[in-house]
């Protein structure tokens, strides 16, 4: 193998296959990156046998084809120490591979690249397109609400379902639940054969894949590939391949989750909000972190008091039609995340009849609501 390429080339397409790959590792090809150079293309493949990352990149001049892996770690660390604008040249000699750069040398120790865990041949027979700004909104209009690390595992990652006109996005911890639901211009041409009645069709990715997946998506109108199966989710970029394991559970159903909604309904500025929530937050319990909603003739009073008898309080104009008192106690956490995936200078709050749970919607739509359970201050 022996090929030169630019480092403005190299870096990112390196540093997005590498992210992927744990740093401790009980094998050291685990650790390595996988690396594909032929006539046309460079590729890199990150794995931590979960997810897999495939980039690529184009490189100045290509000499010998190759294939090999070497510590990602290091790989990362050196192209990023060579000089902006340098053009690197890899050559692979007696099992060393090593990178150069004018008077800069580097000789790393590589592993046969038939030793390292690709994921190659899955069956996945369903199939759709998707713009990767959409695919971003579904993942980080519910991301926040992921548990981690929980006993239940099916709440450790994102439920993504598929109706016939639309594409429905949740997660929960059991404390808050979001949900996006986001319209479609066509319907779905997926195969529903498989499914029993009352199934719903949808299938739950692994939180550490939503982070990275998040990551890899950009705000902009370009066409991706969605393709999954039983086990296994791939989406294809113009530029890279992301594959992931599936969760096999069960989601909640989350439309018996949402709370009904009572009388008890305000329009507030959601900016206002965010600076009130912002301030009284410094005064909370750090344990709990409580903060008191007080709701009364078009007046929201928001408290919070902490173990050493300090007290902070903002008081906030809303359209409030209720008549009935209200004080209620919310993790000013769960509050304050679920206010930013929410994009319209008003929304609505809603608590629920029996437990005062809040519901969070934009003002003129319903298509992301957050569910926030009260808490006793």
């Amino acid at each position: 193998m022996k090929f030169s390429i630019a480092k403005d080339s190299v870096l990112i397409p390196l540093q997005r296959a590498c992210g992927v790959i744990d740093r401790k590792q009980v094998n050291d090809i685990l650790g390595n990156v996988f690396l594909s150079v032929s006539s046309k293309e460079c590729w890199f493949i990150g794995s931590n046998n979960d997810i897999q990352i495939e980039t690529s990149c184009i490189p100045t001049s290509v000499e010998k084809p190759g294939l090999i892996t070497v510590s990602s770690r290091k790989l990362v660390e050196i192209c990023r120490s060579f000089p902006d604008g340098s053009i690197i040249e890899f050559n692979l000699h007696d099992q060393k591979l090593i990178l150069k750069a004018g008077f800069i040398e580097f000789s790393l120790k590589t592993l046969p690249a038939e030793q390292y865990p690709r994921v190659e041949a899955l069956d996945l027979p369903h199939q759709l397109n998707l713009s990767e700004k959409n695919l971003k909104t579904l993942i980080d209009r519910c991301s926040f609400a992921m548990a981690v690390q929980d006993v239940r595992y099916f709440l450790n990652g994102l439920m993504m379902e598929f109706e016939a006109e639309r594409i429905v996005t949740a997660a929960t911890d059991g404390h808050r639940l979001a949900l996006y639901r986001l319209n479609l211009d066509q319907p779905l041409a997926l195969d529903r054969s498989h499914l029993q009645a009352g199934q719903r069709f949808h299938i739950l990715i692994p939180r550490r894949s939503i982070l990275e997946l998040s990551k890899l998506c950009e705000l902009s109108e370009k066409i991706l590939t969605i393709s999954f199966g039983h086990s296994h989710l791939r989406v294809q970029f113009s530029d890279s391949v992301f594959t992931t394991k599936l969760i096999d559970g069960q989601f909640p159903d989350y439309e018996h989750v949402i709370p009904k909604v009572g009388e008890q309904q305000l329009l507030v500025e959601r900016e206002a909000l965010k600076l009130a929530l912002s301030r009284v937050g410094i005064l909370t319990n750090e344990k709990f972190r409580g903060v008191k909603f007080n709701l009364e003739n078009n007046r929201l009073a928001i408290s919070a008091h902490n173990l050493d008898h300090e007290e902070a309080k903002d008081v906030l104009n809303v359209e409030y039609a209720g008549q009935e008192t209200i004080d209620v106690g919310f993790n000013i956490t769960y509050i304050t995340e679920a206010i930013g995936v929410l994009s319209e200078d008003w929304i609505r709050i809603s608590l629920a009849a029996k437990n005062f749970s809040a519901i969070l919607e934009e003002a003129s739509n319903q298509n992301t609501v957050c569910v926030v359970m009260s808490m006793k201050l």
